[in-house]
């Protein structure tokens, strides 16, 4: 299985950092083994999440290819203001931890597995933030300092089943680009073949993953689930109630892409999750995190009233499928 994110847990060379903010990653001979040693934990090894990163390199400076999400397109921020990611703030740099979706003034949702790598001491110590309101991750980003973190009470970190958390953050979204998206209700319905979007600063090359500087956006489709559930299960992939998939022949999101937004005729309706260790596998699409069935939970650890809560989701009705 693969994650859609990883942290970048890399040794950085700076160059010029202080005047031009630019930074480049060099090769890492064992990062399973770094990473092992981060999380004071042994990663399993049939879920192994980092075996192809393993003697790459990254970078992060711009690439001279028209390189974009897998089968997608760079996008300005403007136009999916919703849209943030999750940083650690170190001694010299900022470490991209996944994306991130603005849901209210001040919270932003997540997938569980990324809030993982968000630990208590770091928000104890303000180390930890959603960063948004900019289309490039590496500039022109406001910081919103993570107070508060959620992870939703069954997640299972080895099926990644109720993959989803909830950040509350001290200084509100309010930036030019910063504006929050509506999610779906429990009555909402996933219709096979309607188009999606899915957005991301992560690998736009099933071969060569590594964060982008720009984000992205990929049009894709919703599968019908009990035939993605059939395919997963013959590859001993498990895919529950709160999962849904969606992708297109080409068309995908990636490694670092996790915590991302899927939205619907401008709603949130998914959470970036999981996939095979191929991206954009014409058989195995992307799987996401079922935002219908966590809208309760959402509303519970907002403290949201019903009549708002009205205010803030979407039913079935209120949206035409396309």
């Amino acid at each position: 299985m693969r994650y859609f994110y990883l942290p970048l847990l890399l040794k950085l060379v700076l160059i010029d950092a202080f005047i031009v903010g630019r930074m480049k990653l060099t090769e890492v001979n064992n990062l399973t083994k770094e990473l092992n040693l981060y999380n004071h934990n042994e990663l399993l090894p049939w879920k192994n999440p980092t075996s192809k990163l393993t003697h790459y390199t990254a970078s992060l400076l711009p690439s001279h290819k028209n390189s974009r999400i897998i089968g997608g397109r760079a996008v300005h921020i403007q136009k999916h203001p919703f849209t943030a990611y999750l940083a650690l703030k170190g001694s010299r740099f900022f470490d991209f931890r996944g994306g991130a979706v603005i849901v209210a003034r001040n919270w932003a949702i997540s997938a569980a597995h990324c809030l993982e790598y968000i630990k208590s001491d770091d928000i104890k110590k303000n180390k930890a933030f959603v960063c948004s309101n900019t289309s490039y991750w590496q500039k022109d980003y406001k910081q919103h300092q993570i107070t508060r973190k959620y992870i939703h009470e069954k997640y299972d970190a080895d099926e990644l089943d109720y993959d989803i958390g909830l950040l509350r953050v001290n200084q509100p979204f309010d930036g030019k680009f910063e504006k929050p998206i509506k999610w779906v209700g429990n009555n909402y319905k996933y219709i096979p073949n309607t188009n999606a979007y899915v957005l991301g600063w992560g690998s736009t090359d099933p071969s060569d993953f590594k964060v982008v500087t720009q984000l992205r956006e990929a049009q894709i489709k919703l599968e019908d689930f009990n035939k993605c559930s059939k395919r997963y299960e013959e590859k001993n992939y498990l895919l529950t109630d709160r999962m849904i998939c969606a992708g297109e022949e080409g068309k995908d999101a990636c490694v670092y892409d996790s915590g991302g937004p899927l939205i619907q005729n401008g709603a949130l309706i998914g959470i970036v999750s999981w996939g095979t260790d191929v991206c954009a596998d014409k058989h195995l699409p992307g799987v996401y995190s079922k935002i219908s069935m966590f809208s309760q939970w959402l509303q519970s650890k907002m403290g949201i009233k019903s009549r708002a809560m009205r205010r803030m989701s979407f039913n079935a009705s209120q949206l035409n499928m396309s």
